[in-house]
């Protein structure tokens, strides 16, 4: 080799190695060094300098260190360039830019990059606190701790919280919102392994949010105050739904005490645990030892209908939008009140693998797991996913002008937790339903899903399991519902008596101790009373079958022929269905043997 062509070689080599160590930049709370972003070292201070929204290049990628991020919002606006995206990712021991000045302290598969809300505050470009918004299109967001296939409540590598953040406004933002106001739409956005906490127990000055409480004491230590509360239907009804499984304070159980006279009880936005009574809950204080009194009140930290009040996934787009597609994965999208609220259209969404818990509303507010209105026609998918203790109008809702041509709906369960320990309402409209002023549903597919505990236990699920239309309100076109499965479900026909034009299937459906909804006329339909429970564990979360025989008509599904760019022959868990020879019904493919390994991060941290 020459001593010109080993020079060249050598430059090459070594301008790219200097190009692909300038791709990626790292961020921590608060910085360090330079505060450049060049290593871990240097790293920038939040989405602040070089890492600054506008100050990002397209193509790189930016890491997040672990840590606490304090955030009045963040608006993602950097200007496109052709389709080149820019990339937001959770740093972990495999995957974290560069080695230098890294450490396991930063490994957000350990604690998350946590973004959290001000107290108070309002951001008027990005919709009265919104905390990460995006202007422009072509962005990427991945918690980068996701195993493939498994559901994840919690731990997803990036949190954004909203639950300590009080609105000044009765319109709150939301976690993440894709912006409708901006740059005529926004798309090609794609967000993994992201957890949105929604902002916790609210109130919009509503009775219902409101209650005398009867007596308040504080302990020996002056650290912790017990309340019991009078009438009011908020906050009797609110508590009981806000404690956790083993006692511990959910994060979105925030309130204020006031009007206490003496023995500084008066506090504000304040986490509550409690008994197993409706009536009463603790919170921590630094309160006058042994102190008691007899007066004042408690009312949900003030944000607009209820628990959230905000939709911690915002996706506002021009009717004409057609900037592309986005998807949402791995995701846990908890305690808001619309958990995903989609307005306008776009040509193409995806949400898969993602959990969804807990809505809440106050009349006469609507509220749902999903909802999609006043859109252009659109193409969705929710698949593979965990829907757990919804309430309100429907678990998956189209409304008032939206519009979907190509809806699939598979692989996901649907549950309610045993006994109603989280105090749900139910439901009005069912599980998927097309309701109110023009709204427009055709090619529907609701294929494989289980629904679990909807129904009985106090639970008020009106108008049944699978599906519900307004025929006289809402268009509708060729809807397919088969190899679902119920267990211990109300169930419900379609509203008014009404079907989908053209064609309307609803066959191959098992229904054990679950009556068979109105419509599901199938021959190969199944309904079985005084059934053993069907399930392997958990019966809000993963619903694996324990067995194929508990049912005869548990394992002669009708095998589903792949259309619109969907697998329906592959589960959750990457199962391929009726490859031993039967498809089964319900979310998940039976397995002999040992039961696939359980999800990850379910009991960590409480929800």
């Amino acid at each position: 080799m020459t001593r010109a062509l080993y020079v060249a070689t050598f430059l090459a080599h070594f301008l790219a190695a200097a190009i692909l160590s300038a791709s990626c930049h790292v961020i921590t709370p608060a910085g360090s060094g330079s505060k450049n972003g060049s290593d871990w070292n240097n790293a920038c201070a939040g989405f602040t300098g070089s890492c600054a929204s506008g100050s990002m290049v397209r193509g790189d990628s930016y890491y997040l260190g672990a840590g606490i991020y304090s955030t009045t919002g963040v608006d993602f606006n950097k200007a496109i360039s052709g389709t080149s995206v820019i990339s937001i990712v959770g740093a972990n021991a495999g995957d974290h830019c560069t080695n230098t000045g890294y450490s396991s302290a930063l490994d957000t598969s350990i604690s998350p990059a946590h973004f959290v809300s001000g107290t108070t505050w309002v951001n008027s470009s990005s919709g009265n606190g919104t905390m990460w918004i995006f202007d422009t299109s072509y962005w990427t967001v991945n918690g980068n701790n996701c195993p493939a296939n498994q559901l994840k409540k919690t731990g997803q590598g990036i949190l954004i919280d909203g639950s300590a953040y009080t609105p000044t406004t009765a319109s709150p933002g939301a976690e993440i919102l894709l912006d409708q106001a901006h740059n005529g739409g926004v798309g090609n956005i794609n967000v993994t392994c992201v957890e949105l906490q929604g902002m916790g127990m609210g109130s919009d000055g509503d009775a219902a949010d409101f209650s005398d409480l009867t007596s308040i004491s504080c302990n020996s230590a002056g650290t912790q105050a017990t309340v019991t509360v009078g009438s009011g239907d908020g906050v009797t009804r609110w508590f009981p739904a806000q404690i956790a499984p083993d006692g511990t304070p959910m994060p979105a159980s925030q309130v204020t005490i006031s009007g206490v006279p003496s023995g500084n009880f008066n506090a504000a936005h304040v986490l509550v645990s409690g008994n197993p009574s409706n009536s009463q809950f603790t919170y921590p204080v630094s309160c006058t030892p042994n102190a008691t009194a007899n007066s004042g009140s408690v009312r949900g930290a003030y944000a607009w209908g209820g628990l959230g009040g905000d939709e911690p996934l915002y996706i506002g787009l021009p009717a004409t939008n057609q900037e592309g597609t986005y998807s949402f994965s791995y995701m846990s999208i908890h305690d808001g009140m619309n958990l995903v609220q989609i307005n306008g259209g776009t040509p193409n969404g995806v949400f898969d693998h993602d959990y969804f818990a807990r809505n809440f509303y106050i009349a006469p507010d609507h509220a749902a797991g999903w909802t999609l209105e006043e859109s252009a026609t659109s193409t969705y998918a929710i698949k593979n996913s965990a829907f757990t203790d919804i309430e309100s109008t429907a678990w998956i809702v189209v409304l008032y002008g939206g519009a979907v041509n190509g809806f699939y709906v598979y692989g996901n369960t649907f549950a309610y937790s045993p006994n109603n320990k989280f105090n749900r309402r139910g439901v009005g409209n069912a599980i998927f339903s097309c309701i109110n002023s023009n709204a427009s549903c055709s090619n529907v597919y609701v294929y494989n899903n289980t629904v679990a505990n909807v129904g009985g236990g106090g639970i008020n699920s009106d108008s049944g399991v699978w599906t519900f239309l307004e025929p006289g309100d809402a268009a509708a076109s060729n809807w397919f519902i088969q190899d679902n499965l119920a267990w211990n479900s109300n169930t419900g026909a379609i509203a008014g008596g009404g079907t989908p034009s053209g064609t309307f299937t609803a066959d191959y459906n098992t229904y054990l101790n679950s009556a068979a909804f109105g419509g599901d006329g199938g021959a190969h339909s199944s309904v079985q009373a005084n059934a053993t429970d069907p399930f392997v564990s958990d019966p809000t979360f993963n619903l694996l079958l324990s067995s194929e025989s508990i049912d005869p008509h548990l394992n002669d599904g009708v095998t589903l022929t792949n259309l619109g760019g969907q697998t329906f022959n592959v589960d959750g868990n990457n199962i391929t269905r009726g490859a031993d020879g039967t498809w089964e019904r319900g979310a998940y493919e039976y397995q002999s043997g040992s039961p696939p390994a359980p999800p990850t991060n379910l009991t960590a941290t409480p929800m």
